[in-house]
């Protein structure tokens, strides 16, 4: 878990890093603005999730696999769903919630949302096998995995960012490799 953390903050620092070297501190406060949007948003998606973790890992150790997959559907469909209820008015009204929210906002803040935004559809599907994983027991080759697919995104942006100079191509490398 401490490589997975550490896969996780690399990742995310890391291209903080790199959006700084290429582009300096205003693409920086975009993507922080545009992080600060997603934590709210996400943090609805999570408390759902967690209501669901408990029973889960219950049925998984009864040996349910029906049931325990079943909940892990219906858990998908109610995060999808109220993402979407979520997602739908603060997408199309972004630009209008941000210029409210702030005086003058960045360059690239408004694309570096709505990618985000796309991005947390992803995590519907990821949480409840993160807690399904979790709860076999053997989740080290899973953990190990995801880390080294997050820290790819580093080599990669930079890569990409040295043909093509476009702040947002790192949010893409991200979401491909988050998928």
């Amino acid at each position: 878990n401490l490589f997975g953390t550490l896969g996780f903050m690399g990742s995310d620092q890391g291209v903080n890093m790199i959006l700084n070297v290429f582009f300096g501190p205003t693409v920086n406060a975009a993507r922080a603005i545009a992080y600060q949007v997603k934590s709210a948003v996400q943090q609805f998606a999570s408390n759902l999730q967690i209501a669901f973790n408990p029973q889960l890992v219950k049925l998984y150790a009864a040996g349910n696999k029906d049931a325990m997959l079943g909940l892990l559907y219906d858990n998908i469909k109610y995060c999808l769903l109220l993402m979407w209820v979520i997602f739908l008015p603060l997408f199309l009204e972004i630009d209008y919630l941000l210029s409210i929210w702030l005086i003058k906002v960045p360059q690239y803040t408004l694309i570096f949302t709505k990618i985000i935004l796309f991005k947390l559809f992803l995590v519907c599907f990821e949480q409840p096998f993160i807690t399904i994983n979790g709860a076999t027991g053997d989740n080290k080759t899973f953990t190990i995995v995801s880390a080294l697919f997050l820290l790819s995104t580093l080599p990669i942006s930079y890569m990409l960012l040295k043909l093509e100079n476009i702040p947002y191509l790192v949010f893409g490398v991200d979401f491909v490799v988050y998928f």
